[in-house]
């Protein structure tokens, strides 16, 4: 009897054991089946080799480089000093009472100079024109004097009263005359000529400035006098102390000493009573 159990659990042990195997071979085959053909492939043939690469990205335009440095520039060179601008005239009063009507030797003024012919010129002398060359300094009318015949041209004040038979009188005169070198510049204006003494009277550029005597004026040494239509022709003209200190001082030169020659006037005009 034991011997027959034993038989009969020997058996159901088998039976399973060759089931078991039995599936597992099976499932072995089927899922054979289902998987592909494993061929060993080289390095180009995987599939990642034959996949198309990817394009380079397209080259990006050189960004230009800097522009060079550029050399310095010379320095530029410097603006020529520039020409101080003429002033403009000062308001001038034409007053007939304002110069004496007796001359500075007690002769009666009782002629006028008729207003169609009276001007005053100044001619410069050539020594004296090449000294202001030479130091770079120019002589100019101020307005409403000017340049006329090679000369410089004064108007003359209707004021003005003469002597109708000696040369004695006052001589007033519109406008200036200036030295100019540069931003420096010395005015002077409105000449009186005293035709006895030979005295000029100037005021310089400030109104309010004192008058000064900055010429004298040698009569006795006139080439003509109440001749032809002029008072008096070719007179010399000279600074005075005060006058070329007053030069000197405005434009910072040593250029004239007292008694220097500037040119030779010329008074010219017609005597009506």
């Amino acid at each position: 009897m034991e011997d027959e159990y034993r038989g009969l659990v020997e058996g159901v042990v088998w039976g399973v054991t060759t089931l078991a195997v039995g599936l597992i071979f099976a499932f072995g085959v089927l899922g054979a089946r289902d998987e592909p053909p494993r061929v060993a492939m080289t390095a180009e043939q995987s599939p990642a080799a034959t996949e198309a690469a990817p394009e380079p990205p397209p080259e990006q335009p050189e960004e230009p480089s800097a522009a060079p440095e550029q050399p310095d520039e010379p320095p530029a060179e410097p603006d020529p000093p520039e020409e101080p601008e003429p002033t403009p005239p000062e308001e001038e009063i034409d007053n007939p009472e304002e110069l004496p009507v007796v001359g500075s030797d007690g002769a009666e003024l009782g002629c006028a100079i008729a207003p169609d012919t009276a001007r005053t010129l100044l001619a410069v002398d050539a020594a004296a024109q090449t000294r202001l060359d030479n130091a770079g300094v120019r002589l100019a009318p101020i307005s409403p004097a000017a340049t006329a015949e090679g000369a410089i041209e004064f108007p003359v004040r209707s004021a003005s009263r003469v002597s109708c038979d000696e040369l004695s009188g006052f001589i007033g005169h519109l406008g200036g005359m200036a030295f100019a070198k540069g931003q420096q510049r010395v005015e002077l204006r409105r000449y009186r000529v005293d035709l006895a003494s030979g005295e000029l009277i100037a005021f310089p550029r400030s109104s309010g400035s004192d008058a000064i005597a900055p010429f004298s004026l040698a009569m006795d040494q006139a080439s003509s006098v109440g001749t032809d239509g002029f008072i008096a022709r070719d007179v010399p003209m000279s600074l005075t102390a005060a006058g070329a200190r007053t030069v000197n001082d405005g434009l910072g030169e040593s250029l004239f000493l007292d008694g220097d020659l500037i040119g030779q006037m010329t008074f010219a005009g017609e005597r009506m009573k």
